[in-house]
């Protein structure tokens, strides 16, 4: 396999409101040819090297911070990514049906994944504090190959 090869830009920036609460943001896009990418090996623990012809990954990142207001304290974050890679796969180790559907894949892209966390804590005394947090994250793409029923 050829070594990635990519550009990669990012923008942020950063506003205090009120004293008390924080807004991060940034932009970024990665352009990317031979995107490197694993892959598992027989559904195994094992992963192996595959490459992509290009990938364009591109997303989001936002953070709302609460900055100590009367013993309370957290964040709220977003990320949202795109990422996009585009057949042929350039190179890897596949074995049986996985190398014909390797080779027979010659156009179309694969899309990636968005997630949201959120934290909260509230300090009840010099010592003690409460805290929760919560996530949600869509994954990345799989293919399932098990049976509904389970």
């Amino acid at each position: 396999m050829q070594p990635s090869r990519g550009n990669y830009y990012e923008a942020g920036a950063s506003k205090a409101f009120l004293n008390h609460l924080r807004l991060d943001t940034n932009y970024y896009r990665r352009d990317v040819r031979n995107y490197a990418d694993d892959d598992q090996l027989l559904n195994t623990g094992v992963s192996y090297p595959i490459a992509f012809n290009h990938a364009i990954i591109s997303g989001i990142d936002t953070k709302l911070t609460l900055i100590d207001s009367h013993g309370w304290s957290g964040y709220a974050s977003y990320s949202y990514m795109v990422g996009n890679v585009w057949f042929p796969v350039t190179g890897g180790l596949f074995l049986g049906d996985d190398a014909t559907d390797a080779i027979s894949q010659t156009g179309g892209h694969l899309p990636d994944s968005q997630h949201v966390t959120t934290r909260a804590k509230y300090q009840l005394t010099h010592r003690v504090w409460r805290a929760s947090r919560a996530f949600y994250g869509t994954g990345l793409p799989f293919e399932f190959g098990g049976h509904p029923s389970g």
